[in-house]
């Protein structure tokens, strides 16, 4: 005869190791996953899917949700927890920092790389982002920090593009660096920035409707 075993009669304790064992995977590959508890690392997770496989567990039942939303919240305020993105949609990364609670914005790093080709047409707000970051440096114009920032050759695009890195104080907490190019119709064609602890770009960022 089969024996079934509801999932709540198993004791409390066991249930919470389940639950730890599926929140610590979130947000991160199965090869990532596995090296965390060979080598016992930090946690780093991936905002763009952190939260999205968090909530499939939080969506399986309300006592799921009641018994792993504890574990789930010292896992994200945990400093050894990491926090990481290489996104390549902005309605993407909109998305997952939205999702990401705000004093969390200066602990993530990563890369955001945006492209409109001929074939997908002018999709991405490569040309909105641009004239962002041109008033965040004290531009005036797009015009202005193209004047400002050195044109250089990227090997890996094989490409001459524009390029700026800047910190926010000596002490380095706030490091940013972005390059663009545009095509010679004048749609701006490639974005990419990276950086770690930029909290009020991107909440500022957020707030744009576009």
């Amino acid at each position: 005869m089969e024996l079934k075993m509801d999932f709540f009669q198993f004791p409390g304790e066991i249930r919470n190791r389940i639950y730890t064992f599926y929140i610590n995977d979130c947000g991160t590959s199965p090869h990532q996953a596995e090296e965390q508890k060979i080598y016992t690392r930090s946690n780093c997770h991936d905002v763009a899917t952190f939260f999205d496989d968090a909530k499939k567990l939080f969506l399986l039942n309300k006592q799921i949700y009641i018994e792993s939303r504890g574990i789930f919240c010292r896992l994200v305020h945990d400093e050894r927890t990491g926090l990481s993105y290489d996104i390549h949609d902005w309605a993407t990364f909109k998305r997952a920092y939205k999702a990401l609670p705000s004093h969390l914005f200066g602990e993530t790093q990563g890369t955001l790389t945006l492209l409109n080709t001929v074939e997908t047409g002018n999709t991405q707000p490569i040309k909105q982002l641009i004239e962002f970051f041109a008033k965040e440096g004290g531009w005036k114009s797009i015009a202005a920090m193209q004047k400002s920032c050195p044109t250089t050759y990227d090997k890996d695009l094989n490409k001459m593009v524009h390029a700026r890195q800047w910190t926010s104080n000596e002490d380095m907490d706030m490091q940013f660096f972005f390059k663009v190019y545009k095509r010679k119709d004048d749609i701006w064609e490639y974005f990419h920035m990276e950086g770690i602890g930029w909290t009020d770009e991107i909440d500022d960022l957020l707030q744009l409707d576009f």
